[in-house]
């Protein structure tokens, strides 16, 4: 029998003509290895197989039965190779909608109501958004960064409005992206009657006059008691990676939003660990994984420790409908070349004499506080550490009141010169204001004309486009949190990166604000290591991470650990 999210579930399991009960089966195997047969005989179940059996089957309910998500079924199917004769399979709900991926673009798509005409894949995107929504299934669109996710997501909204819907819809933004989405809607849906619920002067009531509302992350959180007495058509979730830490209250605040459809947008899904996998779709379908503690205990556990590739596979397989990722080499090969280098720079005896110090200083206090309080607690002494060593390593200047200059000015300065005085233009990320004031003050000084964007900016569409429209800025500065997301700034072809960290996604968004649709020269990107310090072993550091994401979101490869206590003694290492 189903219900709304699960399908209750009688099963017996048949050895040698024995039946016996799921429960029994899993208690008889944890006990023995193995199940003991009345005849005195031994049946040896394989390993995996009981392993995929009991992720399947969860927890056992009070009146022994087991309850089935929906969104197994595909699973029960494997692990059991049924198999149901056609007239059957049509006559199971779950059957027929994942069967219906298959003749997705052989949906019709009629005038779509927006000015820009869509790229094959683009409208293939739309008709996959299309065909979830109109099941009540929630939706993660994670295309490549700069292949078009908002016009696609624009063009679902829009055709809803002209084929019948008449409620309001709510897109929820990162800060930054308020104007780029207004001017976007604009651009794209004119007809689609917008309004900004963001600033002191914003009602809920104006709100409602309108199709589409658009917000902040922080406005949802702090007026989540006005928004969750709305009722909306769609909630989009622009950039959701915002609430991948399931505890934030912007997290639990978005749960609270109703909406009929559940559509969230992401260049990266995934930037540190399963967790943040599990509360994106904590948001788009509740009933998915449960609790977080059933989603470690089926998922992320086995994978992240024990590297177990059955589950890993199984956990790819489950999100794969619910998901969509196109990469830009596969859709978008009309795209420049995309070239990525690394500048090593070897510090000066200074610098290097510092940095040594202060690693042998954080190692030692590092170790002693594992040793007194933990792992765990020694957090914020690990943090504190890695990000001196990192400063050190590209801008000592904020260490030392400026005494000590930092050796990578010199190699970028003369790189940006030649490229600004041969007519290319630059953008320059960072994870520290240090680094952006010193090398403002760099160009400033030789008379290069620039930009500067932090977190602290308030005109940034302003600058976005003065930058974009205007040739005689070369160089564009800014934050690498500030400038990762959304913008669109084709204007430049060689991109900076002075700090590494381990968030390799991070740094990929903040290449792709140039790398995109749009963009007509190659782009030559550059990251800034300098030797003997952290920033080398941090690049290793960031293809684990990398193959973390693949091996869910892109295919079934190996698994790695996530950064445990031997990753850092190991980047603590002279």
């Amino acid at each position: 029998g189903s219900g709304i999210d699960f399908f209750d579930t009688e099963c017996a399991v048949e050895i040698e003509g024995e039946i016996l009960s799921p429960s029994e089966l899993v208690k008889l195997y944890e006990e023995n290895k193995y199940i003991p047969l009345s005849d005195g005989t031994r049946a040896i179940i394989d390993k995996n197989f009981f392993l995929r059996l009991k992720r399947l089957l969860g927890k056992k309910q009070k009146d022994g039965t087991y309850k089935i998500s929906f969104f197994d079924m595909p699973l029960v199917d494997g692990l059991i190779n049924a198999k149901i004769d056609n007239a059957e399979k049509s006559s199971l709900p779950w059957q027929t909608f994942f069967s219906g991926f298959n003749s997705i673009q052989k949906e019709k798509i009629l005038d779509l109501p927006v000015t820009q005409k869509l790229r094959d894949y683009q409208k293939y995107g739309l008709q996959w958004l299309s065909y979830l929504t109109k099941n009540n299934l929630g939706a993660c669109l994670a295309d490549d960064m700069g292949l078009g996710k908002t016009i696609q997501t624009i063009s679902l909204l829009a055709t809803a409005y002209s084929t019948g819907v008449s409620g309001t819809s709510i897109i929820i933004v990162p800060k930054s992206l308020i104007d780029n989405w207004l001017q976007e809607l604009k651009k794209f849906a004119p007809d689609l009657s917008t309004y900004a619920y963001y600033g002191p002067e914003r009602s809920i009531e104006e709100a409602k006059k309108h199709s589409i509302v658009l917000t902040t992350y922080a406005v949802a959180r702090n007026d989540i008691e006005t928004l969750q007495k709305e009722e909306f058509e769609f909630a989009v979730l622009d950039e959701v990676q915002q609430i991948k830490n399931t505890q934030s209250q912007s997290s639990k605040a978005v749960m609270l939003v109703n909406a009929k459809h559940r559509v969230a947008l992401s260049g990266t899904p995934m930037e540190n660990n399963l967790t943040e996998l599990y509360s994106i779709f904590r948001f788009l379908n509740p009933a998915m994984f449960g609790s977080e503690g059933d989603f470690n205990r089926r998922y992320a556990n086995p994978i992240q420790k024990d590297g177990d590739e059955d589950a890993a596979k199984e956990l790819s397989a489950k999100i794969r409908p619910f998901i969509l990722r196109r990469l830009k080499q596969e859709v978008a090969k009309e795209l420049p070349d995309r070239t990525e280098q690394i500048m090593y720079v070897d510090m000066t005896a200074e610098q290097a004499a510092l940095y040594e110090k202060q690693r042998l200083f954080y190692q030692n206090m590092i170790q002693g506080e594992i040793q007194k309080n933990g792992f765990e607690k020694a957090q914020f002494c690990i943090l504190q550490g890695l990000t001196e060593l990192r400063q050190i390593a590209t801008v000592p200047e904020s260490k030392t009141d400026g005494s000590i200059e930092g050796a990578k000015w010199e190699s970028l300065m003369q790189t940006i010169t030649e490229l600004a005085a041969s007519g290319h233009r630059c953008l320059v990320f960072s994870n520290f204001l240090a680094s952006i004031d010193t090398m403002s003050e760099r160009l400033s000084s030789s008379d290069i004309p620039h930009l500067v964007m932090t977190g602290a900016t308030g005109n940034r569409a302003e600058l976005v486009k003065k930058f974009q429209q205007d040739d005689t800025y070369k160089v564009f500065l800014m934050t690498l949190k500030t400038g990762g997301v959304g913008l669109n700034l084709t204007g430049a072809d060689y991109v900076f990166i002075l700090d590494p960290w381990w968030n390799r996604s991070a740094e990929q968004q903040a290449i792709d604000r140039t790398h995109r649709i749009g963009q007509t020269r190659s782009v030559f990107c550059y990251r800034l290591i300098a030797r003997g310090t952290i920033e080398e072993k941090i690049m290793e550091l960031q293809q684990k991470k990398s193959d973390l994401f693949s091996a869910i979101i892109s295919s079934d490869g190996q698994q790695i650990k996530k950064l445990s206590e031997e990753d850092i003694d190991y980047l603590l290492r002279g």
